[in-house]
Formats: C-alpha cells, sequence, structure tokens
C-alpha cells in the first residue's frame, strides 16, 4: 500500500501502524491524523465486520482482529502470509493462538467454535459413509462433502483430531490408513480386512484375484491388506498371486517332512496326493517352499532343506 498524492503518484509506501495527518487547503492546515490499521479489504470481508474489526485493531486487540477475520473467512482456515494486510509484521501470529479461542493447524489459523463445528460435521458425515456398510470412508470425499474449500493439509489435522476424540469415546476403533477412515474391531483389524482373512482361512490356499471378489474388495486393497497379515504371519503370499493360511502353510509343510522322511523324494504328484488340493496351488507352494529355502529342486522332485516345527 502507498500514499497516494493529488498528481496521481504513488509517494512513500504506508505501512501498518504507520502514522498519519490528513491537511487542507494551500496553507497545508493539518484537520486529522492517526495511525493505519487496515491494508485493501479483501472482497470476503463484508461492510458490517469492519468497524468492528477496526475496533479491535484499534485497542490492538489483535487476537479479536484476528478472531473476526476468521469467522468471515469462507475456506474457514488462514495461512500466515494471509494476514498480513491487518497484522504488525512484527507481531507473533501463533502467540495469538489460545485453547478454545484459535486453533493453529497445519500452518493456518481457525477459530475455535468453526473447528469444533467442523469436528461435529465430519462426524456426523463419516458415521452416515459407515453405516452404509463399507467399512471404509475415503477421506477426500469426507473432504469434498464436508468443506471442499478447506486446505486438504489442514484436513488431515481436523480428522487425526476427530480420530482422537472417537477413539477416545467408543470401543469400536477408527483409524487412518492412507487415504482412508477405516473401522477397526478390537483386535485392532478393519472390519472388511477381518473378512478376507476369514476368507483365507476357509479356502485355505486361493489365487488373490479370487478372494478380492468374494471379499467385495480391489486387488490393490486385497493385496494391501494380505501384506500387512503376512508382516503378522497369519496369511502368507504364495508364487506372488496366491495367499494362503499359516495353518495351511504349516500343513503342507508337515507333509513333505513325511514325503521327505519315506521317500527321500518329494514329487509334485505325491505332494498333490497327500494335500488333496489342484495342481495349479501344489506348483505354487513348492515354489513358495524353494524360495523359502525349505525344499531344493533336485530333478524333477525336490529335497527337504528345513525340518517342520514339532508339534
Amino acid at each position: 500500500m502507498a500514499f497516494q498524492a493529488e498528481d496521481g503518484r504513488y509517494r512513500a509506501p504506508v505501512r501498518l501502524q504507520d502514522r498519519f495527518i490528513m491537511r487542507w487547503g494551500e496553507t497545508g492546515s493539518d484537520i486529522a491524523g492517526g495511525t493505519v490499521l487496515t491494508g485493501d479489504r479483501p472482497t470476503y470481508l463484508k461492510r458490517h465486520a469492519v468497524a468492528p474489526l477496526l475496533s479491535a485493531l484499534a485497542e490492538l486487540s489483535y487476537q479479536r482482529a484476528l478472531d473476526l477475520v476468521l469467522a468471515e473467512y469462507p475456506r474457514l482456515a488462514l495461512q500466515e502470509a494471509e494476514l498480513s494486510w491487518f497484522l504488525p509484521s512484527s507481531l507473533e501470529v501463533r502467540s495469538l493462538t489460545k485453547a478454545n479461542e484459535i486453533e493453529h493447524l497445519a500452518g493456518h489459523f481457525l477459530s475455535y467454535a468453526r473447528f469444533e463445528k467442523l469436528k461435529e460435521s465430519v462426524k456426523s458425515a463419516m458415521h452416515k459413509q459407515l453405516a452404509a456398510g463399507q467399512g471404509f470412508v475415503v477421506i477426500e470425499s469426507l473432504r469434498t462433502a464436508v468443506c471442499p474449500l478447506l486446505a486438504r493439509e489442514v484436513f488431515g489435522e481436523v480428522i487425526a483430531a476427530v480420530l482422537a476424540d472417537e477413539n477416545m469415546t467408543k470401543q469400536a476403533g477408527l483409524e487412518r490408513q492412507g487415504d482412508r477412515i477405516v473401522a477397526t474391531t478390537q483386535s485392532g483389524v478393519s472390519a472388511e480386512a477381518a473378512a478376507l482373512l476369514a476368507l483365507v482361512d476357509e479356502k485355505a490356499i486361493l489365487e488373490i484375484k479370487e478372494l478380492a471378489i468374494l471379499a467385495g474388495l480391489s486387488l490393490r486393497d486385497a493385496k494391501q491388506f494380505l501384506e500387512a497379515f503376512e508382516k503378522r504371519e497369519e496369511v502368507f503370499i504364495v508364487a506372488y498371486d496366491f495367499a494362503a493360511s499359516a495353518k495351511e502353510i504349516a500343513r503342507a509343510h508337515k507333509i513333505l517332512g513325511k514325503l521327505w522322511q519315506s521317500k527321500r523324494d518329494i514329487s509334485p504328484s505325491d505332494f498333490r496326493e497327500a494335500m488333496q488340493i489342484s495342481r495349479k496351488y501344489i506348483m505354487a507352494l513348492l515354489s513358495f517352499f524353494d524360495d523359502r529355502q525349505v525344499t531344493r529342486r533336485v530333478g524333477n522332485g525336490r529335497m527337504l532343506l528345513k525340518a517342520p516345527k514339532a508339534d
């Protein structure tokens, strides 16, 4: 902002808190003076809010001024750089954030009243979507539904606050998994992941594509869940495209041990007969055990390198 003289030229720059004097006529009689309180008023600040804002600034009540501006801002949260039109550069803006008055989230400022109202709106929309039966909510769809103008990084902080509140007051847990909020069981596993695990236990071994279809999941989500279960050794990914339960892997290992003890050779046909499953699963399991150095291929058969654990 700069002072505009009668000839239309801009003279010295004018800054917040600068003192000024107004003079009249050719004699230059002083008629008024004061302090620069704001720069150009942004379009979102309506006229009804101007007088209260100027009053707060004149009294150096910057916290009240910030609260007034935040209440008018349509995107809910303002960055510090967006406050320079009414807050002096010498002011430590974060010092204005106080409990139950102004929140500071991801480099943005948000009024406490709006923050609390926003959390309630997010909770309501989140539970409505969870009640639809999917067991998860996509965070971006939630933001679009509740507050599409709010910056994503700020919404992420709101989500964290909502989940903290929910998990303190309810037995059923909610957790953020990537771009989703997932409803979890008491064991800490999401409902859809638990359903997938139950399918693996039921089928013993199956192609991951088939498991995803049966569980009503995308292939990507099914693989993510299975990888998480594999870290806990509840499920094993076999030859990239199959998933087997830990019980099925243990059973297969024991059968390999028995075949080796009795014949000193493990042929695919003997293994298939003992396991009573199709050849495609047998070959996948043999590849799995080869990769883990439980067996080694010798000719058309296998030799056992690691004995199964004793019961």
